[in-house]
This record gives C-alpha cells, structure tokens and sequence, in this order.
C-alpha cells in the first residue's frame, strides 16, 4: 500500500514591530499589504490564479485583501486564497521582473514553489512615516543562461492613486521614492463560519485519479469490478468508485479536513490521518502506515480540522432522505450491503444505519 500522509480596520490599526514580524525564525501573520502613498491596499485584479495581476484597491477588508505574510530568515512570501472553497494557494510572484519590455514588468500571483527565488520577498526597512513601519520589497529572478540574478521592488509608477492600478517591478531606489514603499497592517480576525459544510474525495493509491469532491460517500459491497469496499461519491449507476476516500476541506474557509480510526468507546485511537479506506470484508476502517494492510479500527471519525475545530457527520439514504446523526463515529458493518451501509451509535447493538455517510460539518 502506497503510505498516504496526511478585513482589516482602518489604517489607524497597530502596524507590526520590526521584531514581530521580521525576524530569523519562522513566523506566518495575517496582513493587509498597504501603499503609503495612496493609503490602498494590495490585491488580486481578479479571481486569484496563476499569472493574475497584483492591483492596489481601497481598502475593504475583503478577503481578497488579505495575504498570509510567511517569514523565515528574513526573507518573506505572502499568499493568499483562490475562495473556492478549496486549498488552492497563489503567491505574490516576481517572475516578470526580466521582462523584455519594462510595461510587462508586472506583479502577479503564481502557483506555489519550492525554493523559488520570485515568491521570497526581502522586506528592506526603511524606518517610519507617521508612525509606521516602512518597507521596500526587493526580489531576486535569474536571469536566464547567464547564472547571475535581477533585482527589483514593488512598485506603484509615478504614485497614480486609482484603483486598478498596476503594482510594478523596478529598480529599486537607492534613496527615498514613496511609491515604493508599503506598510504590512494586521488583518482582521479569521473568522470562521459556524457549521461549515465539508466536502471529500475519493481515490486511489498515491491521490492518483481522484473522484470529488462530495458531501456524500457510500462504501460499495458490490463485487462486480472488484468494487467491494471501496468508497463511492455520487455518478453513474453505481457511483464512482475508489479505494480510498479523504483530502477532505471545509468549503468556505478551505480548511484541510483529517479523521482517526478508533475501536469501540473510542479506544486504541490513531493519530489524525487525510486518507482511509475500508476492508473488502467490511468491519474495518484502515490508515496509512508503511503496511500492506494499513492500521485499522473499527469505527473512524472524531474529525477535525486544520486549525482545530471539531467536526461530526450524519448517514442517510438517497437524496439525503431518513438522515440520522450528527455523530462523531462511524462504522461500515460486515458484510457489507451490496448498495452500501454506514452506521453511526444510536444506543442499541447495531447502531443507526443508512446508505450513505457525509452532510459532515464542522461543530
């Protein structure tokens, strides 16, 4: 078995120290990314996705505004969601420095690397205007075949002061240029809705040909197909079918989802795990661990998300009909129905059961 791991106020808000947000270990804070000269914020033209540009915008507090400012030693990236409901990252991108033409020399939003030198942002303090901590953001890009790096700075030409205007990549300057200097304010709050709604996936070894994601999944006891025990989400006749079902996200705030497995009065508990698929035989919940058979418990459940909040789901029968739950557990019982069976406890032996399992939200 493949092992499967797991809006900001006014601007009158507190500005980071120094020392809190630029320091040598790693850090990640919630900021508005600000322009002194035109007291606007920075954000996507659109809907984030690689290659969008970077504008300056009155400051609203969107969510679009927001960007997860990263630190390590000293060098920073600052990311931001697509919205979609789902883990879909973008950071602030550089790559247009070496641009042939200087009007294409744009800021936009690029897909997540490794040790990709336009996604690190050097933050070159340069003291305070009214009070706030004032900052150059230099990047570096390589210069292609020749093995030496271009650098510049974000940058707002001539100071225009209108939203939609283009967030550029020049030289930086040696001396003062107020356009080319920014502010990180603190964002408001996450706020997290109350019972957000969970989607999930199914799929086969490695993530490999994914199927999702759904708010409804069914364990198939069918054996033509060789569908017994795997985990299904609604298409087709018979659904859709794969060996393991996980990557589960809430869909609003795109919280990772992760669930254990567990054996009855919540003993003999795993640790929290993003993929788990069940027995042929049913009876049995399985995770990852290096094995060809995996970890495996009874019941599986006691989810929860990323950043901490706990999370229950329901079973029921199609069209979300005859709905039991919220609960915390689960279990798939042996053997299992051809159409598929999903239990939750109810206080008697067998426990409530219906087709389905999912509608899971968190608490």
């Amino acid at each position: 078995m493949t092992p499967i791991s797991m809006a900001r106020g006014v601007l009158a808000a507190i500005i980071f120290t120094t020392l809190a947000l630029i320091g040598n270990s790693a850090s990640a804070e919630r900021v508005n990314i600000v322009a002194f000269h035109s007291d606007k914020c920075l954000q996507p033209e659109g809907i984030p996705a690689d290659g969008v540009r970077v504008v300056q915008a009155t400051c609203t507090g969107a969510d679009n505004q927001v960007w997860e400012a990263n630190t390590f030693n000293g060098r920073m990236s600052f990311t931001i969601n697509d919205n979609k409901g789902g883990p879909n990252l973008f950071l602030l991108d550089g790559r247009n420095l070496t641009n042939s033409d200087p009007s294409q020399r744009i800021a936009v939003l690029g897909k997540q690397a490794i040790e990709y030198l336009p996604q690190e942002w050097n933050p070159l303090a340069k003291g305070k205007i009214n009070g706030r901590d004032a900052y150059f953001f230099s990047v570096d890009v390589a210069i292609s075949n020749s093995g030496t790096n271009a650098s510049g700075c974000l940058d707002l030409e001539q100071g225009n002061l209108a939203d939609g205007a283009v967030v550029l990549l020049k030289d930086c300057s040696a001396g003062y240029n107020q356009y080319q200097e920014f502010a990180l304010v603190p964002a408001a709050p996450l706020k997290f809705p109350s019972n957000e709604p969970i989607a999930c996936s199914v799929f086969d070894d490695g993530y490999s040909s994914p199927v999702g994601p759904s708010g409804a999944i069914f364990i198939s006891g069918r054996k033509v197909n060789q569908e017994q025990g795997k985990a299904c989400v609604p298409g087709g006749q018979y659904g859709q079918c794969r060996k393991w079902f996980g990557r589960c996200f809430t869909k609003q705030s795109g919280k990772p989802v992760y669930f254990k497995v567990f054996n009855d009065g919540l003993s003999s508990p795993t640790g929290l795990f993003d993929a788990i698929y069940v027995s042929k035989s049913g009876g049995k919940a399985c995770i990852p661990d290096g094995t060809v058979a995996g970890t495996c418990r009874k019941w599986f459940g006691e989810g929860q998300t990323e950043d901490g909040r706990h999370v229950t789901c329901k079973v029921f029968d199609d069209g979300t009909s005859n709905a039991a739950g919220p609960s915390r557990a689960i279990y798939i019982p042996a053997p299992i129905p051809g159409g598929g069976t999903a239990c939750i406890p109810d206080g008697t032996g067998r426990g409530a059961c219906r087709r389905w399992f999912g509608q899971c939200t968190t608490d």
